[in-house]
């Protein structure tokens, strides 16, 4: 499902080196639409320096796909006969200008006027994280030229981010399989994502499996599962903590391919992805299994020295034909 977050104010308006020469005046008025203007005076040929705008304060869900970005500016020059200005480079932002430029070649126009570069599928020739996005430093950056001597004007700047959620499940059962490995403590702990953790206190050792059953899912029977996919979100007090197993589970046992990363655990939260939307885990999966509340997945850690291996949220999401994609 696709969402979009609207942002109207840049936390960080600023008159930045990069391109051209010449600076910005009063770079904050583009912070909103007031008439009140960042300016920049122009002699004929030059070029403005970057006009970045950062800071946006987005919260794109960490699970999320970035769709497309959406920028509006609204501007405009001042009214000098056979004079005028028109874009050089508009570009995103991630540190520094990243990706294509999305730069018209209309000139500005003398009242104030909204231009709008990107559209919701459109991720201008780079690569972006829910992270990027939330990041301070994303943002825009514009740098325009003049033909003849005159003012630019920017009074505002919006910013549009198109994503899909994950439309995962949370699961409703989490235990702690005893066995022979190491006990994980306070296992319901993995069925939000709240920084409250499932733990297990590893020293040179493997987990028992941390199972998480029952995510609520209700797959029509004619349904063809095409995959599933995992998210765990976990952490280790230091590194060599590794996946021993990430595994489906049904009906109390394990099913079907380890999937597990293999990669050292952070020592500060992040996720892993296991599967995908068509990864059948080695393993027949039909509606009628993945409807059950016995249906998961279980994960085992292991650490070759004093460890502890913590686990914040596990989410899941079925893929399945049905006439169309779900």
């Amino acid at each position: 499902m696709k969402f979009a977050q609207v942002k109207l104010t840049s936390g960080t308006l600023a008159s930045t080196a990069g391109v051209g020469a010449v600076a910005w005046a009063n770079a904050a008025n583009a912070a909103a639409s007031d008439n009140a203007y960042a300016t920049s005076a122009l002699t004929d040929t030059q070029q403005t320096v970057w006009l970045t705008a950062l800071n946006w304060s987005f919260n794109i869900p960490e699970h999320a796909t970035i769709r497309g970005i959406v920028v509006s500016i609204e501007k405009s020059m001042t009214e000098v006969e056979g004079a005028s200005i028109a874009d050089t480079v508009v570009k995103l932002w991630n540190n520094a200008a990243v990706g294509d430029s999305k730069a018209k070649t209309t000139p500005w126009t003398i009242t104030d006027t909204n231009y709008v570069y990107g559209d919701n599928d459109d991720l201008w020739g780079y690569s972006w994280t829910p992270a990027l996005i939330n990041a301070t430093t994303f943002g825009v950056a514009i740098s325009c030229t003049a033909t003849g001597d005159l003012t630019a004007q920017i009074d505002d700047v919006h910013i549009t981010v198109w994503y899909d959620d994950l439309d995962g499940n949370n699961p409703g059962t989490t235990a702690n399989i005893a066995g022979a490995g190491t006990d994980w403590a306070d296992a319901n702990n993995s069925q939000v994502s709240d920084n409250v953790y499932a733990t297990a206190a590893l020293n040179n050792s493997t987990s028992d499996p941390l199972r998480c059953t029952n995510f609520g899912f209700s797959i029509p029977t004619a349904a063809q599962i095409t995959g599933v996919t995992v998210w765990i979100e976990k952490k280790s007090s230091g590194t060599l903590t590794l996946d021993n197993s990430v595994q489906l589970v049904y009906a109390a046992a394990a099913i079907g391919t380890d999937l597990s990363a293999g990669a050292t655990w952070p020592t500060t939260e992040a996720t892993s992805t296991h599967g995908g939307s068509n990864q059948m885990w080695g393993y027949a999966l039909t509606p009628a299994i993945i409807n059950a509340s016995t249906f998961g997945v279980q994960i085992k850690a292991s650490s070759t020295a004093a460890r502890t291996a913590s686990i914040d949220h596990v989410c899941m999401r079925i893929d399945y034909i049905l006439g169309h994609n779900h």
